[in-house]
C-alpha cells in the first residue's frame, strides 16, 4: 500500500518495526548507542484509536478518494461515449426498420408484377429460337436467289443487292405477318397491316417474275428442264412462299397473344426488379451499420464495465489492506509490551474504511437521458 501524498510505501515488516517501537517504551539513541525511554503507545486507559492506526486509515482513505477520482476522470469521456454509442445504435435500428419494411414492400411489389407476368400466355417457342431460325432462313434465302439471279444472267452487283432484298424482305415480312397474325383482337390497323404484308410479299414476287419471264426460259433451256416461263415462275413464286410462311409460322409461334399487356407487364416486372435489387442493397447497407453500431455499444459498455470493475476491486484490495495492517500493527505492539496488558482502543474493532458510493457496483448508471449525459459531461473538479 503506497501513499500518493508522502510517496510512502508500508510494507508488513515497516509496520511491525511501527508496533514494536510503540510498545515496547523505548528505544535506541544514535549516539552513545543505548536504549532510551520512549512513551508506550497507546496507553492502557486509550479509548480512542491509536496514532498510527489513524494514519493507516487517513493513507487508505486518501487512497480510496484518488481511486474514486481516477473513475469519476475515466467516466468524464467514457460515459458520454457510451451514450453518443447508444444514440447511434437506436438511430441504425430505426433505419433498419424502415429499411426492413420498405424491403418488404418491394417483395411484394415484385411477387404481384412476377404473378401479373407469369400469368400472359407463354409462347411455345422462345425469342431466341425465333431469331435462330429467321437467321437461318435468311440465309438459305440470300444464297437460294444468289443462285436463281446469278443463273438469269444479271451482273454480281445485282445479284447480290437484289439477293440480299430479299433475304431480308421475305423473312421479315414473315416474322411480322406471324406476330400480327398472333393477335388476338385485333385493331382496324393490325388487319389493315396484315393485308398490306400479304399484298406487299405477292407484288414483289409477281413483280420479279414478270420482269424476268424470259430470263426464266433460258435458264429453262440451259438447264434442259421441261418447265414452261409460267412453270418456273410459279417454282420462284412457291419456293419463296414457302419460306414467307414458315417464317410467319415461327413467329406466330414464338409470338405473344397480347403482345402490349405482355410487354407492360415485364417493363413492371424488371422495374420491380431493379427496385428491389436497390432496396437489398440498402437494407444490406442497414444491417451493415446496426451490427457495427451493436458492436460499438457493446465494446464502450464492456470498456466502461470492466474499468469500473477494475477501480472497484482495488479499492476492496486498499480497504483489506488496511484493515490487516491495523491488525498486525496491534499484534506487533501487544507482543513487545512489558506488563502484557491490553488497551482499551485494542480491545475495540478497528475502524472500518468505507467503499466510495460511486464505486458500487449498484452505482454503475447506464442511463442515457438528456439531464444525466448533461450532469455527467460537466469537467471533473
Amino acid at each position: 500500500m503506497k501513499s500518493k501524498e508522502y510517496t510512502y510505501t508500508y510494507t508488513r515488516r515497516k509496520v511491525i518495526c511501527k508496533g514494536k517501537l510503540d510498545g515496547r517504551g523505548w528505544r535506541w539513541k544514535f549516539w552513545p548507542f543505548q536504549k532510551e525511554v520512549h512513551p508506550v503507545h497507546p496507553i492502557l486507559n486509550q479509548k480512542n484509536p491509536a496514532v498510527y492506526e489513524n494514519q493507516l486509515l487517513q493513507t487508505g482513505q486518501d487512497l480510496l478518494t484518488d481511486i474514486a477520482t481516477d473513475w469519476k476522470n475515466f467516466d468524464f469521456k467514457a460515459k458520454p461515449a457510451y451514450c453518443q454509442a447508444v444514440k447511434e445504435l437506436e438511430q441504425a435500428e430505426k433505419e433498419l426498420d424502415k429499411e426492413n419494411k420498405e424491403l418488404e414492400y418491394e417483395k411484394e411489389e415484385y411477387k404481384k408484377a412476377a404473378e401479373e407476368f407469369e400469368a400472359h400466355h407463354v409462347p411455345i417457342l422462345s425469342k431466341t429460337f425465333e431469331w435462330v431460325l429467321l437467321l437461318f432462313f435468311m440465309i438459305g434465302e440470300y444464297f437460294l436467289n444468289y443462285q436463281i439471279f446469278t443463273m438469269l444472267g444479271l451482273s454480281k452487283n445485282e445479284t447480290m443487292i437484289i439477293a440480299a432484298t430479299m433475304c431480308v424482305a421475305i423473312p421479315m415480312s414473315g416474322f411480322f405477318f406471324g406476330h400480327l397474325t398472333r393477335i388476338e383482337n385485333k385493331t382496324v390497323t393490325q388487319r389493315i397491316w396484315l393485308i398490306m404484308i400479304s399484298l406487299f410479299v405477292l407484288g414483289v414476287l409477281i413483280g420479279i417474275t414478270l420482269l424476268r419471264a424470259e430470263l426464266f426460259m433460258d435458264v429453262s433451256t440451259k438447264l434442259r428442264l421441261n418447265l414452261s416461263p409460267f412453270q418456273m415462275s410459279l417454282v420462284f413464286i412457291t419456293i419463296n412462299l414457302l419460306l414467307f410462311g414458315i417464317s410467319s409460322l415461327v413467329s406466330y409461334l414464338a409470338a405473344h397473344r397480347h403482345p402490349a399487356e405482355w410487354r407492360k407487364a415485364k417493363l413492371k416486372l424488371n422495374d420491380a426488379k431493379k427496385r428491389l435489387s436497390l432496396e437489398s442493397k440498402e437494407n444490406q447497407q442497414a444491417i451493415d451499420r446496426f451490427e457495427k453500431a451493436e458492436i460499438d455499444v457493446v465494446k464502450k459498455k464492456m470498456e466502461r464495465k470492466k474499468m469500473h470493475e477494475l477501480l472497484h476491486e482495488k479499492a476492496k484490495d486498499v480497504i483489506q489492506n488496511v484493515k490487516w495492517y491495523v491488525m498486525v500493527y496491534r499484534t506487533a505492539n501487544q507482543e513487545v509490551r512489558k506488563d502484557g496488558d491490553t488497551p482499551d482502543c485494542f480491545k475495540q474493532p478497528p475502524n472500518h474504511l468505507h467503499m466510495p458510493t460511486q464505486l458500487l457496483p449498484q452505482s454503475l448508471n447506464w442511463d442515457c437521458s438528456d439531464s444525466n449525459i448533461q450532469n455527467n459531461s460537466q469537467k471533473p473538479e
